[in-house]
């Protein structure tokens, strides 16, 4: 159920009651390479850069006259002459009735004159929107993206300064791989769980000990278990991953944001476990999961954000790690095959679910049948999908598989 957050920050902060770690998982599965970052600083500058090259201009749609010249589709808007991009085109085929794979079909002077003609309805019409500008590479502009005339844009580069003030401040790094990777292999060499693409961002962070000077351990590279470091990781509330029993636990945390309006701004927690070799994430009982529309009071919610970037913990809590190692302790069925027939009751089909009983036996993911060794046995089977959507809802179903056998 969604209810609206009571904080006095902002009440267009919308608060969910559970993380939405399908939609993290798609964004993660479907991020093209170019648009994964090494770190938080490139990121930032990438955001940075792009809204230096950006502008808004707010004009009347009726206004529109498309045209096609030197191999582009362009939108002539008073004394602009402005480039189609993807995402417009397909704002531009919604407003005029066409399916964008119709217009594509169509040579370009047939394409711009059937634009023009369905666009004639329009002109009669005032309708303010925002257009959002950008600069290419020939000195022209692209339109990135339409939107109404009440859209408040939320650039990425001002989301990414609250992190850093907020999250990053507080000890939160970047993701990165802590499985099927070479251990001697640099942190900062590993790659980080950062994407952004011309639509929208993705930066998901989890935790780690902090070694301060004067303890013997201040050069300790971020995540390593050195010895004696351990004892100060633990002290802090942090377990070691061989010893936790759990594979590894520690809070992760996703914001969101879509400069373009693709998205809104959010944030979710999740649960991150180390023994994998993907961003394997379930849902919290006590995460904070929430949202923000594009509107006018947007950037109060930064308060809000900063509440809660102050009052989150690093390491799980005792009622948290209580619950995961029932999850351990609960068996799940007496044998495969009733394993597997429970998990067809729960909505995962046969072939999932036998191929999700055999990874539970691996040592890496319990090496039994329990409740967590079967949500670990789908989410391991789950990297092996090759279709994006499949492996999306597996790992949904992972995170309701455990809630619900967990639920009696």
């Amino acid at each position: 159920m969604t209810t609206v957050s009571a904080s006095p920050a902002n009440a267009a902060v919308v608060e969910r009651g559970r993380a939405d770690y399908a939609l993290a998982n798609r964004i993660m599965f479907n991020a093209p390479q170019d648009a994964r970052f090494k770190d938080f600083a490139s990121i930032k500058a990438h955001a940075r850069a792009q809204r230096e090259r950006s502008k808004e201009l707010e004009t009347d749609i009726s206004d529109f006259l498309f045209a096609h010249k030197d191999g582009r589709d362009f939108v002539y808007v008073g004394d602009h002459d402005l480039r189609l991009t993807n995402l417009f085109y397909k704002q531009v085929a919604l407003e005029a009735g066409v399916r964008m794979e119709t217009l594509s079909l169509l040579k370009p002077e047939t394409r711009v004159r059937v634009l023009n003609e369905l666009w004639e309805p329009l002109r009669g019409r005032k309708e303010q929107r925002k257009l959002l500008l950008e600069t290419n590479d020939h000195g022209g502009l692209d339109v990135r993206a339409m939107n109404g005339a009440r859209y408040e844009r939320l650039w990425d580069s001002e989301v990414f300064s609250e992190i850093d003030r907020w999250l990053l401040a507080s000890g939160w790094v970047p993701a990165y791989p802590t499985f099927n990777i070479d251990p001697a292999t640099p942190v900062e060499e590993r790659p980080k769980a950062l994407v952004r693409t011309d639509r929208y961002s993705f930066t998901f962070f989890f935790t780690e000990p902090k070694f301060k000077a004067g303890d013997g351990f201040s050069s300790q590279q971020a995540g390593g278990w050195a010895q004696g470091s351990a004892d100060i990781a633990a002290a802090q509330g942090f377990k070691q991953g061989d010893t936790d029993g759990l594979g590894g636990l520690r809070k992760g945390l996703m914001v969101y944001n879509g400069e373009t309006g693709h998205k809104s701004f959010g944030w979710q927690m999740f649960l991150f476990r180390n023994v994998c070799s993907n961003f394997n994430i379930w849902d919290l009982s006590e995460g904070r999961t929430k949202r923000v529309r594009h509107t006018k009071s947007i950037r109060d919610a930064f308060e809000v954000f900063k509440e809660d970037v102050r009052s989150l913990s690093g390491s799980l809590t005792e009622f948290e790690y209580d619950f995961l190692h029932k999850a351990a302790k609960t068996p799940f069925a007496k044998d495969d095959e009733a394993a597997e027939k429970r998990l067809n009751r729960l909505g995962v089909n046969r072939q999932n679910a036998r191929a999700a009983v055999e990874s539970a036996k691996l040592d890496v993911n319990g090496a039994d049948l329990s409740v967590w060794s079967v949500v670990n046995g789908l989410t391991w089977h789950a990297k092996s999908l090759e279709n994006e959507d499949e492996r999306v809802a597996l790992n949904t179903q992972a995170g309701e598989v455990l809630n619900l056998a967990m639920a009696g």
